[in-house]
């Protein structure tokens, strides 16, 4: 027997100053053929969405016959799960915040950002969800320790990816203008005797 749950989801927003006080109140029910009806606390009537998946992170959204296409990323910081959102030129960034008894559980459930804690051997992995502004050398590359791979920009800083060890890059296939998500594989480092 099906049960159609609604769920309560509290969001903080963040804006220029940092997060906003005021929590993004929504009450989210899973419907039967996948879709969802969300409504909001202020009593308006809710919406049905429809999202599909369209590879690694990206999603088609369907909010009462509007389409639009995401990017979406997450992952857990603290007592807080972060959600980023990126749409057209736009970029949403909203906190959640966990409670302890929660906390367990939460991290105990695979996300995207946090599927494949084995990783090969000298593994670089993103630091942060983000956007990769340059990729700096190709697959293949002899690198030296320390030397810069990538740049990749959230939350409007600039982090450069550098070689962990001297090696060759292998596995590299991000490109510039990509959305990635915390503790996503960007490149390998593969020592010299490898290749």
């Amino acid at each position: 027997m099906h049960h159609f749950a609604r769920h309560p989801l509290d969001l903080e927003l963040e804006e220029n100053d940092g997060f906003s006080e005021k929590l993004l109140k929504l009450f989210i029910t899973h419907k039967f053929d996948g879709s969802y009806f969300i409504e909001t606390e202020d009593g308006t009537s809710g919406l049905d969405v429809k999202v599909d998946h369209k590879g690694d992170h990206d999603f088609r959204v369907d909010v009462s016959g509007l389409q639009t296409d995401v990017t979406l990323a997450s992952y857990s910081k603290g007592n807080s799960k972060h959600i980023h959102v990126w749409h057209g030129n736009h970029h949403h960034h909203y906190r959640q915040t966990v409670r302890a008894e929660h906390a367990v559980e939460d991290s105990s459930q695979p996300s995207h950002a946090s599927e494949g804690k084995s990783h090969p051997k000298g593994s670089v992995l993103a630091p942060m969800a983000g956007l990769v502004v340059k990729v700096l050398l190709e697959d293949g590359a002899q690198v030296d320790a320390g030397q810069p791979v990538m740049v990749m920009e959230a939350m409007k800083m600039e982090h450069v990816v550098k070689a962990p060890r001297a090696g060759y890059v292998s596995g590299l296939k991000v490109t510039a203008g990509q959305q990635v998500f915390d503790s996503s594989v960007l490149f390998t480092i593969k020592d010299s005797s490898a290749n």
